[in-house]
């Protein structure tokens, strides 16, 4: 969950608080790395950091770009008309939700064309498993919406998020994660990810 709320304030950092706001056009797993070492398998209470803007697009100053990314983490309205938005973002990050959730690539095995059409005519798209909590399923449909290009920002699907905060230990010192999304959605908040 912890990784989930800090890619979450990374985005919403990009997309609205950054000095140029920017659409990353390639938020993906292999482009969110961890500050420090990993001792002893450790995961736990780990900075994370997305990286690789070589894609990334002023907001404002975009809308058919050149197909850039990786099929498998793209929208479908992405893959048919070439037009990038935040709500793209927003598809590419319940992608990675969905890998977090899994542990497994995306369309593992299946070619890059095949993964392009079949998420372009959303004849594919990716199982959640009956295991899932409910919210984090909830969440995670509301996210892989079709035509998400309507959703605007990152913390407007976040927010149920909150419900699935008590899965997480939050150590005493740190404040509470459920304040910190509500003041982050409010923009209050600067993001742990500086970007």
């Amino acid at each position: 969950v912890d990784w989930a709320i800090q890619i979450a304030r990374g985005m919403n950092y990009l997309h609205n608080k950054a000095p140029i706001s920017l659409i990353h056009r390639d938020l993906k797993s292999s482009n969110v790395l961890l500050k420090e070492p990993i001792e002893n398998d450790d995961l736990q209470f780990k900075t994370l950091k997305i990286t690789d803007f070589g894609l990334a697009r002023e907001v404002y100053k975009t809308t058919r770009m050149s197909a850039a990314g990786t099929y498998a983490w793209m929208a479908p309205e992405v893959i048919k008309t070439s037009i990038f938005s935040k709500a793209s973002d927003v598809w590419s990050y319940g992608v990675l939700l969905w890998e977090l959730l899994t542990g497994e690539t995306p369309y593992k095995g299946i070619d890059a064309l095949a993964i392009a059409y079949g998420v372009a005519v959303n004849k594919l798209t990716l199982p959640i498993p009956s295991t899932c909590p409910e919210q984090w399923r909830v969440l995670m449909e509301g996210l892989l919406v079709v035509k998400s290009f309507q959703v605007t920002d990152v913390c407007s699907k976040i927010l149920p998020i909150n419900s699935l905060i008590h899965m997480k230990r939050i150590p005493e010192h740190d404040i509470s994660e459920i304040y910190v999304l509500e003041q982050l959605c409010s923009k209050k908040l600067l993001p742990s990810i500086l970007v």
